[in-house]
């Protein structure tokens, strides 16, 4: 997932399944490997030059059948000279189909705080 970003891969018949569902923040759900590719794509546009994206997953659990696999982690965003500058987590379910695992659902959050909260804390 992170070459998808890092090198504006947006080869995302890799990873993704034709009928993936991708949940971020601010955003409705986003159905199908078309629709996921477009939504990388804006989100790339508005990705700083030399800004970079990784993931650690810190979880794997595999079916008992080896058909799908659960990934769990976090991710951090860094600038061009590796500044981390906002970090979240996410979980991914992957699938076995035709020999290969696609993600089928995947979800992330972000580490940042609500702008509710920090206008409540700047009002108190």
């Amino acid at each position: 997932m992170a070459e998808l970003f890092n090198d504006s891969n947006l080869n995302s018949e890799e990873y993704y399944a034709e009928n993936a569902i991708s949940f971020s923040q601010n955003k409705p759900p986003i159905e199908g490997r078309l629709a996921i590719r477009k939504s990388i794509k804006e989100d790339l546009a508005n990705f700083p030059n030399g800004y970079k994206i990784a993931f650690v997953v810190n979880e794997v659990h595999p079916s008992n059948d080896g058909i799908q696999v659960v990934e769990i982690g976090h991710y951090r965003v860094s600038d061009f000279v590796s500044t981390p500058l906002y970090t979240g987590n996410f979980i991914a379910v992957f699938e076995k189909r035709e020999g290969k695992y696609v993600c089928i659902r995947d979800m992330s959050a972000s580490d940042r705080p609500r702008l509710e909260s920090k206008v409540k804390d700047k009002k108190e």
